[in-house]
């Protein structure tokens, strides 16, 4: 075990679900996503031992890089920056560059392993390459442990929830540092280094952007909805090329999660959307335009509910059940997530899948009045078929240091 030393950073970021949107945000549509009772863990202690210490505990991934080696991916000939550094602004970082050096950094490291375990590792190296090392903090030894609740590739937004914590744990460590550094870049002005306990409204706005990043080298063309919902946390409204929009919601909601045990292919079923809607034109764009109108009479519903009765639930309901026969429609949905939205409907429930569907996860919001029984009889009932399912809170907090 690597002796401790110094600085010591613990942040965590929540997963998120689709409550509307899904497949029309690809389109320019209002989608509406919320955080998830779920959320990944990340602890960086510095330490002594001149390298970078990763556990990687979901991927079962322990890791020794030399310090020395990942200074290297910045060396002073050919840094990979496409203009005069800016901490706020990633696309300063020559992604593809980076990413290149990396890549055949990992060869040597890690020649074996499966393709989930190297892009992890290298969204983690990405990170540090282009937050710490173009500042005037000096890369330390580290140990850095990370672990999520979260299910991996289920549509939880499990890699967005890695990447925001990351992120957040890169920043709390440089403003550490920064605090104690005798000048400082103003790159980095608008970090509030002498507020170490919370992020600012800048530096949230600052992590979804890295954190963007991040997802762009896992998913390669990420909506940006996941990244913002783990950075802020709550309800947030997104749509595409647009400033996300927290909904603060006057009480926290839950809901069940129904896992398929179906695996998806998020990017086969957005490809099969794009065919669809090519072949029907007008059938497909008029499906999506009142998936919009659906999201948006979400918004509103939720923006009314107060926490007294089930009147915004019963609506809420029934704009599930609509958009769930919107991606029907689609033909993103599928036999398991259909016998399982028929299930919650014996029960006076509304079940949609959530994610890209084909299989993944089906979620149900949960009214305050219904009693527990109920619950247990329908988790029960979906044991039997051989759903697992799972009570959670939704719209909870963002990325926390702790």
């Amino acid at each position: 075990m690597p002796q401790k030393f110094n600085h010591t950073v613990k942040v965590s970021a929540p997963g998120k679900v689709i409550l509307h949107g899904e497949h029309s945000v690809v389109y320019g549509k209002l989608a509406i996503a919320a955080s998830l009772g779920l959320r990944t863990t990340l602890n960086l202690n510095e330490t002594k031992t001149d390298n970078l210490h990763l556990h990687f505990d979901n991927l079962k991934l322990k890791l020794h890089i030399p310090i020395k080696k990942i200074k290297a991916l910045f060396d002073v000939e050919g840094i990979p920056l496409v203009s005069s550094y800016n901490f706020s602004k990633p696309e300063c970082i020559n992604q593809d560059v980076l990413l290149e050096k990396i890549n055949l950094l990992l060869k040597e490291l890690l020649p074996q392993e499966e393709s989930n375990v190297k892009l992890a590792v290298s969204t983690f190296l990405f990170l540090v390459c282009g937050m710490l090392i173009p500042s005037k903090v000096s890369l330390q030894s580290m140990e850095v442990s990370i672990n999520s609740d979260l299910h991996l590739n289920s549509g939880m937004g499990s890699s967005a929830s890695f990447g925001v914590t990351i992120v957040g744990s890169l920043m709390q460590y440089l403003k550490l540092k920064l605090k104690t550094a005798k000048e400082q870049s103003d790159s980095y002005d608008f970090l509030r280094c002498c507020e170490t306990g919370t992020f600012s409204d800048d530096e949230l706005r600052c992590i979804s952007m890295w954190a963007f990043h991040a997802e762009k080298i896992i998913h390669g063309n990420p909506s940006g909805i996941d990244n913002s919902t783990c950075t802020y946390g709550s309800v947030v409204e997104f749509r595409k090329g647009e400033e996300p929009k927290p909904l603060r919601l006057g009480k926290q909601l839950k809901a069940m999660l129904i896992d398929t045990k179906v695996p998806k292919n998020t990017k086969a079923l957005v490809q099969k959307v794009l065919d669809t809607k090519l072949r029907f034109p007008t059938i497909i764009e008029n499906t999506l335009d009142s998936m919009e109108v659906i999201s948006n009479l979400a918004v509103k519903t939720l923006k009314a509910m107060d926490g007294k009765n089930d009147k915004q639930f019963h609506i809420l309901g029934e704009l599930a059940d609509m958009n769930q026969n919107m991606l029907r429609i689609l033909g993103v949905s599928h036999d398991s997530i259909d016998e399982i939205c028929m299930v919650l409907s014996n029960f006076g429930l509304h079940g949609k899948l959530t994610g890209a569907g084909g299989g993944g996860f089906v979620l149900a919001i949960v009214p305050y009045s219904i009693e527990a029984a109920v619950i247990q009889k329908v988790q029960d009932l979906l044991q039997a078929k051989n759903y697992d399912s799972w009570i959670l809170d939704l719209g909870g907090p963002g990325v926390m240091i702790h």
